[in-house]
């Protein structure tokens, strides 16, 4: 920071030492959360979605309920939530 005005300078350099620190250990979690997902997909079967759970799916669109109470396409969630219904 040789151009930076003296007043603050040491603030400054705190909060953005503060920031790359945040922004490591957050990437650091990130990755680490990752990885746990996907050592828990190998260990997992597919669950297979039936048709009558995509006609379910599609009726919670028609009747905008929940995952359609948005304006956000919710089949996959929705498809989720009737599987996990159905088990």
């Amino acid at each position: 920071m040789q151009f930076a005005p003296e007043k603050g300078r040491d603030a400054t350099l705190k909060q953005l030492n503060e920031v790359s620190y945040r922004v490591a250990t957050g990437g650091e979690a990130v990755n680490e959360a990752v990885d746990v997902i996907e050592k828990l997909f190998g260990k997992t079967t597919p669950v297979p979605v039936s048709n009558h759970i995509k006609v379910r799916a599609a009726d919670r669109a028609i009747a905008k309920v929940a995952t359609f109470h948005r304006q956000l396409n919710g089949i996959g969630d929705a498809s989720i939530i009737e599987t996990y219904i159905d088990a």
